[in-house]
């Protein structure tokens, strides 16, 4: 085993598997690192989705005013830096720096 910080350079996916009870794990791919090749990396439990687990949100799905601040559809204020183009960026930009540990080619 072998431990890499995650980055935006680094991973290309990301996918949940239902964990039970409302739970999902959330995976990323990531790309061959330096001995390590191309893999899925369990990364953290999120509760009850991707979005509302990292807090995540999209432009398509909210709202801003005329000065600028961003609203969920409930009208609760979002922060500026949880609004991403799409769910994908947010996940990269919300696991970027985690260390996680992946499997080494045994050549």
């Amino acid at each position: 085993m072998k431990t890499i910080t995650l980055s935006k350079e680094n991973i290309y996916s990301h996918f949940v598997r239902q964990k039970g009870y409302g739970r999902q794990a959330l995976y990323v791919h990531i790309y061959n690192v330096k001995g390590c090749p191309d893999q899925a990396v369990y990364v953290q439990d999120v509760f009850p989705n991707v979005e509302e687990g990292l807090n995540l949100h999209t432009y398509e799905y909210s709202s801003s005013d005329d000065d600028g601040n961003y609203f969920d559809y409930s009208g609760n204020k979002i922060d500026s830096d949880k609004i991403f183009d799409t769910i994908f960026e947010g996940v990269v930009a919300m696991v970027s720096g985690m260390e996680v540990e992946v499997e080494e080619y045994t050549h």
